[in-house]
């Protein structure tokens, strides 16, 4: 894991997938259909996800449930 100046964790797509709950190879899908959260191409190969990004994706994902019905 790499930190930036400003202190930012970067997390190789194998990290990135573990704090996610995904499979890599969900992470590279997305990557190259161009969804899921933002990320950083370093040297033109090297992907990396900040940590505040992942975080911002999974909160806008989220799905509150209707908590004024009832299952039945």
């Amino acid at each position: 894991m790499a930190k930036t100046e400003g202190g930012k964790r970067l997390l190789p797509d194998t990290e990135a997938a573990k704090y996610l709950g995904l499979r890599v190879q969900t992470v590279r899908n997305w990557r190259h259909l161009g969804i899921g959260p933002a990320y950083h191409r370093l040297n033109g190969r090297t992907i990396r996800y900040d940590e505040d990004d992942l975080r911002r994706y999974l909160d806008s994902v989220k799905v509150e449930p209707d908590q004024g019905r009832r299952a039945g």
